[in-house]
C-alpha cells in the first residue's frame, strides 16, 4: 500500500468521500447517511467505509458533515463535487476505486490503462485522470501530473465528452440540472485545476509545474495568478519603485547593483515556471526593462556615472523581449561608450585644435590633424560609430567655414574649402558603407557621373543635381551612411557652385544666377540653415520694399513659390531674401 500522508484536501475532501458513498447515490440515500454520520460525530465517533480515500475520517466531523451535505444538495456545487469524483459504475470501476482506496495508485493507473483500447470509454478516462492526480501528489511524481493534465485537457474540449456526460449525468439527477450549466461548469474547470496545481507546487517545489497547467488550458487560473505569480511580481515593482525614487546623485553603485540583483532574481523565479508565452509577465519584463532604461538614462545625464548606468542597461538587455527596446538599449550602451571614448582619447580637445586651425584658414594642417586622430581611433579600437562622428563633426567644421567664404564672396576660397570634407569622407567610404561593396561602387559611380555633369550643366540644373542628391541619400537606412553622403554631396556640388560663381571669364545670365541661389538656400536649408553669417532671423518684422526688391520677389513668386514659401517659413524677410539675390547677382555680373 501507498501512503497517503501527502494527498492534500484538495483531493479527499470531495463530499462523496467525506459520506462515503459513490457518486451516483441519490438524495434520499445521502441524506440518511448524513444523519448518521452527524449522530455519530455527536458522540465523537467515526464509521470508516471500504472507500474511503486518504484521512477522510478527519473530516467526519458535525461541522464538515453537514457543508458535504449542503455541497451535494446544490445545483452547482452537486455538479462540482460529482465531476472530480470517480465514477462507480461497473465491476472494472469498483476494482479501481478500491484500489485507490487502499493507496496503490499506480496499481489503478495501470489497471486503467490495460481497459484502454478495449471497452475504454469517457468515464474511464475522466478515472484516468484522477488516478494520476492521486498517483501525483502521493509520490511527488511530476510526470503523473502532466499526463493527469493532459487528459483533462482533452475531457475540456472534446464536445463529444460533454454530450455524453450531460446524458450520463442526468441519469441520477434530481435537481433540474440545465444544459447551461454545463457550459458554465465546462468553462471554469480550468480554475479547479489550477487550485490542484498550487497545491502540488507547494507539496513538490517542481516550478515547472505552473507552465504545464498554462500548456494545457493556455490561461492562468486566480489560484495560480494571486497565490503564487503576484506575490513575486509585487517584489518587482516595489524594487522598481525604490529605484525611481532614489534621486540619481544619491544612487551608490552598491545599492544600485543590490536592487538589481533583486530584480534578477525574481525575474529568475518567475522564468523557472516557464511561462514565456503568458502575455502578462512578457509585459511586466519589457516595461521594467524600460523603466530600468529610463533610469539609467537620469542617471547618466545628471552626473555622468557610466558604471551605474551601464548596470542598469544590461539588465534591461537580460529583461527586454521587445526587439525595439533592445534596439534602444543597444544604442544607450553605445552612445554611453563613444562618451567614454571621446573623455579618454581626449578627442574634443582634438576637435577645438582642428576648429582653431580652420578658423585661422589653415586647412591643410586641420585636414593633417583630422587623418592623425582618426588614425589613432583606429589604434585604439575605437568603433565604426565613433569614428565616423568624429568625421562628420569635422566635415562639418570646414563646410561651415566654406560657407562663411560664399557669404562673403569669396569663391576663391569657398572653392578650396569645401575640397577637404570632400575628400576626408570620400577615402573613407570603406568605413562609411561598413564593407558593403556594391553599395560603395554605386555611389561611386553616381558621384563621377554627377560631378562631371555639374562641371559642364547649365545654372538651372544644379536644382536636379540636388534632387538626385537627396534621393540617393534617402535610400540609406545607416544612418550614419545617410550622413555622411549628404556631406559628401554638399561639399562636391558647393563646390562646383563655387567654382562657377569664381570663374570671372565666364560669361553669366541673370537666369542661371537664380538656379545657383535656388540650390544655394535648399542646400542651407538642409544641411545648416543659414542663408549668411551676416543675415539676421528677422522676418515677423514687416520692411518696406524698394521698387527692385519687389520686383526679385514677384519674380519669385511666379517662378519658384515653393522656394519662396520655404525661405520664408525659415524666417527670413522678404527684405532679407531679395537683398541677398540683388547681392549675389551684383557680384556674378561684375
Amino acid at each position: 500500500m501507498t501512503s497517503t500522508g501527502h494527498l492534500p484536501q484538495i483531493l479527499i475532501k470531495n463530499a462523496f468521500n467525506i459520506l462515503g458513498l459513490p457518486s451516483t447515490s441519490v438524495l434520499r440515500e445521502i441524506r440518511k447517511r448524513s444523519q448518521q454520520l452527524i449522530q455519530l460525530a455527536k458522540i465523537e465517533e467515526v464509521q470508516e467505509f471500504e472507500t474511503d480515500i486518504g484521512s477522510v475520517k478527519e473530516f467526519r466531523k458535525e461541522n464538515e458533515i453537514r457543508l458535504a451535505l449542503e455541497r451535494i444538495s446544490g445545483i452547482k456545487e452537486r455538479l462540482k463535487e460529482i465531476f472530480f469524483w470517480f465514477e462507480d459504475y461497473s465491476v472494472e470501476s469498483r476494482k479501481v476505486l478500491t484500489l485507490i482506496s487502499k493507496g496503490n495508485y499506480q496499481q489503478a493507473v495501470d489497471t486503467l490503462k490495460e481497459t484502454e483500447g478495449t471497452g475504454f470509454n469517457w468515464l474511464d478516462k475522466k478515472n484516468l485522470a484522477l488516478a494520476l492526480m492521486f498517483h501525483a501528489f502521493s509520490s511527488s511524481n511530476l510526470d503523473s501530473f502532466r499526463r493527469s493534465l493532459c487528459f483533462w485537457k482533452q475531457i475540456v474540449e472534446s464536445d463529444e465528452f460533454w454530450k455524453f456526460y450531460e446524458k450520463h449525468y442526468l441519469l441520477h439527477d434530481e435537481l433540474g440540472t440545465v444544459t447551461s450549466l454545463f457550459e458554465e461548469f465546462r468553462n471554469s474547470i480550468y480554475e479547479k485545476i489550477s487550485e490542484k496545481t498550487v497545491s502540488f507546487y507547494y507539496l513538490t517545489k517542481y516550478p515547472e509545474v505552473i507552465g504545464a497547467c498554462y500548456l494545457a488550458f493556455n490561461r492562468i487560473g486566480h489560484a495560480v495568478d494571486s497565490d503564487i505569480l503576484q506575490p513575486i511580481i509585487l517584489k518587482v515593482k516595489k524594487e522598481l519603485e525604490f529605484l525611481e525614487g532614489v534621486q540619481a546623485s544619491n544612487l551608490e553603485v552598491s545599492s544600485a547593483k543590490k536592487s538589481l540583483e533583486k530584480i534578477h532574481d525574481y525575474f529568475c523565479a518567475l522564468d523557472k515556471f516557464e511561462l514565456s508565452e503568458y502575455s502578462p509577465l512578457i509585459i511586466l519584463k519589457n516595461d521594467t526593462a524600460e523603466k530600468l532604461r529610463s533610469i539609467s538614462i537620469d542617471i547618466y545625464n545628471d552626473n555622468s556615472d557610466a558604471e551605474i548606468a551601464k548596470l542598469f542597461l544590461e539588465q534591461c538587455t537580460k529583461l527586454a523581449l521587445s526587439e525595439s527596446i533592445l534596439e534602444k538599449v543597444e544604442a544607450d550602451k553605445k552612445q554611453i561608450l563613444a562618451n567614454e571614448a571621446w573623455h579618454q582619447l581626449e578627442l574634443s580637445s582634438a576637435i577645438e585644435t582642428i576648429e582653431n586651425l580652420i578658423q585661422k584658414e589653415k586647412f591643410l594642417e586641420a585636414f593633417d590633424e583630422c587623418k592623425r586622430t582618426d588614425s589613432l581611433l583606429i589604434e585604439n579600437n575605437v568603433d565604426r560609430e565613433n569614428r565616423i562622428a568624429f568625421l562628420l563633426i569635422c566635415s562639418r567644421l570646414f563646410i561651415t567655414k566654406a560657407h562663411e567664404f560664399v557669404d562673403e564672396k569669396s569663391y576663391t576660397r569657398s572653392y578650396q574649402a569645401f575640397y577637404y570634407p570632400y575628400e576626408l569622407l570620400l577615402n573613407r567610404l570603406t568605413l562609411i558603407f561598413n564593407g558593403d561593396v556594391e553599395s560603395q561602387d554605386e555611389f561611386v559611380r553616381h558621384l563621377k557621373v554627377t560631378t562631371k555633369f555639374a562641371e559642364n550643366c547649365d545654372g538651372n540644373d544644379f536644382e536636379k543635381i540636388l534632387d538626385g542628391a537627396n534621393g540617393l541619400s534617402e535610400q540609406y537606412l545607416d544612418e550614419d551612411q545617410k550622413d555622411a553622403v549628404k556631406l559628401i554631396w554638399a561639399a562636391a556640388i558647393w563646390r562646383m557652385i563655387s567654382k562657377r560663381l569664381a570663374d570671372k571669364n565666364e560669361k553669366k545670365s541673370f537666369r542661371w544666377v537664380w538656379g545657383v541661389i535656388g540650390i544655394g538656400f535648399i542646400l542651407l536649408k538642409s544641411f545648416w540653415g543659414d542663408i549668411s553669417a551676416t543675415s539676421s532671423k528677422t522676418a515677423s518684422t514687416p520692411y518696406s520694399l524698394t521698387k527692385e526688391e519687389k520686383g526679385v520677389i514677384s519674380y519669385l513668386q511666379k517662378n519658384n513659390p515653393k522656394l519662396l514659401k520655404e525661405v520664408r517659413i525659415e524666417g527670413y524677410s522678404d527684405k532679407e531674401i531679395a537683398q541677398y539675390v540683388l547681392n549675389l547677382s551684383d557680384e556674378n555680373e561684375g
